[in-house]
């Protein structure tokens, strides 16, 4: 009995897997390249369901106080991230929840020294009006 291999019946699978795989293996090694930031822990904060949350990350940049830049991949899955310029070594960082059921969420910033900052964000039920 013959082993016939199954990419063999598709003759030009083989060269678009490995294609694919090429990519993938790539787009995986710049994320597991990129460090945890020495200079900032991960930042905890919480936001009401379809609600906007103003976070501080001034001490997160690094020595050189040149400013976080991001967000990077992967981004927040369940709102939108705006960071602001760096005025004066102030800088904040706005999350949007866009209302999803989700009760987390988490987004990436790069300090000064190219250290991943992780922004985990804990989303709670709105209150409801009386």
């Amino acid at each position: 009995m013959q082993y016939r291999s199954g990419l063999r019946a598709f003759p030009g699978l083989h060269g678009v897997t490995g294609i694919f795989l090429f990519f993938f293996g790539m787009l995986l090694a710049s994320q597991v390249s990129a460090e945890a930031s020495t200079t900032c822990p991960v930042i905890n904060a919480s936001v009401a369901s379809g609600g906007t949350i103003v976070i501080d990350v001034s001490d997160c940049d690094g020595p050189f106080d040149g400013g976080m830049s991001g967000p990077i991949a992967p981004y927040a899955a369940q709102g939108k991230v705006q960071i602001g310029k760096n005025s004066g070594g102030v800088q904040i960082v706005t999350y949007s929840h866009n209302g999803s059921s989700a009760a987390n969420d988490v987004f990436y910033l790069e300090d000064n020294e190219n250290g991943v900052v992780t922004v985990k964000i804990t989303i709670t039920k709105s209150k409801a009006r009386k």
